[in-house]
């Protein structure tokens, strides 16, 4: 049962990051035709999110590199999980 427990984890970890690249693969880069709905944004707003543009523009590789070793360590992660089905006798293997 155990077995079974480890392989659906490890399928649906899996399958969520292989979901949200075929997701962003189809996103289109093309400008909005109508002005967005933060158009009327006061300057500091406007100062923040030109900010966070330029600088996820200048560090993207970084960032890549970041959320791919976080992804490699909760894939390592997985491998560490301990499913304990013996339910019958709980508090003798809960200290173990």
């Amino acid at each position: 049962m155990g077995l079974f427990t480890c392989i659906g984890l490890v399928l649906s970890y899996v399958l969520v990051y292989l979901i949200t690249i075929i997701g962003v693969s189809f996103m289109k880069a093309t400008a909005p035709e109508t002005p967005p709905m933060g158009a009327d944004l006061d300057s500091t707003e406007t100062a923040l999110v030109s900010w966070i543009n330029h600088s996820t523009s200048r560090h993207s590789y970084k960032i890549i590199i970041g959320f791919t070793a976080v992804l490699l360590v909760g894939i390592f992660a997985i491998t560490k999980v301990e499913l304990n089905t013996d339910s019958l006798n709980p508090a003798e293997n809960a200290f173990k």
